[in-house]
C-alpha cells in the first residue's frame, strides 16, 4: 500500500539524482545509470517517432454509419530506415543523458561501444525511468498488423 508522503520539490527533482549500479551482459559489468528527466525523455521520445508520419484530418461533424472511422481516413507514412536510425540515436542520447560515472559522455562516443551495448543499456535506462518511447511500440504494432 502506498504512504501518504506529501513531496516536496527537491524530493521530486532528486529522483533523477538516484544512480543504480546495472549489469550490462554485452559489457560483462556494472555501470551506473540514473533515470532521465521529463525533458530527456520527451527529447527521446520525439527522436523515436521522426520516421513516422500522419496524413489526414479527423471528421468530426456529420459523420454517417458506415463511414471510415477518423483513423481509418487517415494516411500513416512510415520511413523504416529512418526510424531504426532514429530508434539508435535516440537510444544513444539515452545513454549519454543516463550514465553517472562523473564524466560527460556525448552520442558520438556511446556509438564507439560494442555492438548492442547501447540498445542494452537503454533498454535498462528506460526500465529505470518507468518509461518506454511511443515510437518503438507504434512501430511493432504496425509490423505486427501488416
Amino acid at each position: 500500500m502506498a504512504t501518504d508522503k506529501k513531496l516536496t520539490k527537491a524530493d521530486i527533482l532528486q529522483g533523477t539524482n538516484k544512480v543504480e549500479q546495472v549489469y550490462i551482459e554485452k559489457l560483462g559489468g556494472t555501470i551506473p545509470l540514473r533515470p532521465l528527466t521529463d525533458g530527456e525523455f520527451a527529447q527521446i521520445d520525439a527522436m523515436k517517432t521522426a520516421g513516422l508520419k500522419i496524413k489526414g484530418k479527423p471528421q468530426t461533424e456529420g459523420k454517417k454509419q458506415g463511414k471510415k472511422s477518423d483513423l481509418e481516413a487517415q494516411e500513416m507514412e512510415i520511413d523504416i530506415e529512418a526510424m531504426q536510425k532514429n530508434d539508435f540515436e535516440a537510444d544513444c542520447l539515452a545513454v549519454s543523458f543516463a550514465i553517472a560515472d562523473d564524466e560527460k559522455w556525448t552520442v558520438e562516443e556511446v556509438k564507439q561501444m560494442p555492438a548492442g551495448s547501447a540498445k542494452e543499456i537503454a533498454k535498462a535506462v528506460y526500465q529505470l525511468s518507468g518509461a518506454t518511447p511511443e515510437g518503438a511500440s507504434d512501430v511493432k504494432s504496425f509490423r505486427t498488423n501488416e
